[in-house]
């Protein structure tokens, strides 16, 4: 989605590009509040919600597996915090990318109320269950 500020006006980069936000998909928004409901209170397997997941074709995919759906529930976003610089990248000496994962203390951190799926009460009992 394109960036825009407080008077809906575009917000531009250094190099003049129009900026982009993180925003929500109306139509998985749905379908991730369920499998936070079907994880944490109905107590449904990993398996049992990507089965059902299949079945639907959420996203337009028939290949949800448990891995897919842990991923899905662990996410901070759908609570409305993004995280991000969690991995450091660069350049090795035969210039192949390499990539290690930062310091807790160096991800930067920030509340975006805009995306947020899911109440934190539930994202909660989501992780305990994890």
């Amino acid at each position: 989605m394109d960036a825009v500020d407080e008077c809906g006006n575009p917000i531009y980069g250094k190099d003049g590009t129009q900026c982009k936000m993180l925003d929500v998909d109306p139509k998985t928004k749905k379908w991730v509040r369920g499998a936070f409901l079907l994880y944490a209170v109905e107590k449904w397997s990993l398996g049992r919600i990507a089965e059902y997941f299949n079945k639907k074709k959420v996203g337009g995919r028939a290949n949800w597996g448990s891995g897919a759906i842990r991923t899905l529930l662990k996410r901070y976003k759908y609570v409305g915090i993004d995280v991000y610089r969690t991995r450091r990248q660069w350049l090795d000496d035969e210039g192949k990318v390499q990539s290690e994962a930062r310091p807790r203390s160096e991800w930067l951190v920030r509340r975006v109320r805009r995306l947020e799926i899911v109440c934190w009460r539930l994202w909660k009992m989501t992780q305990q269950r994890l």
